[in-house]
């Protein structure tokens, strides 16, 4: 599965702003922020590398509140037959259906000056 953040994707973002103080700099104040978020990952920290890469290509100086979620991936083909050619019967099936799993991160990105 391809990341959004790979190829011609790009990653997704919602503009904010704020004027709150970075508690560890008070005299500092967030300049610019956005939600952003990457998925299609096979871990959580990947996941988390790529939103943490994104925010650095980007010039943001940080993420705060992430958050992930996992997304199920079910493919397979499955064939079924009912006994006595009605849909509200019992049926066979027969075929085979896997699941995999991949994460998507969201954050606020925040630039500070």
């Amino acid at each position: 599965m391809s990341p959004t953040t790979d190829g011609d994707l790009e990653p997704k973002y919602i503009h904010l702003s704020t004027t709150d103080s970075i508690p560890m700099e008070p005299d500092r104040k967030v300049t610019n922020s956005m939600v952003t978020w990457v998925a299609g990952f096979d871990t959580v920290k990947e996941a988390e590398i790529a939103l943490q890469d994104w925010a650095r290509r980007n010039d943001y100086d940080g993420i705060i509140g992430i958050s992930y979620l996992v997304v199920p991936n079910v493919s397979g083909t499955i064939s079924s037959e009912t006994a006595r050619g009605s849909a509200n019967e019992w049926a066979d099936v027969a075929g085979t259906i896997s699941t995999t799993f991949s994460y998507t991160a969201y954050g606020t990105a925040i630039r500070w000056g």
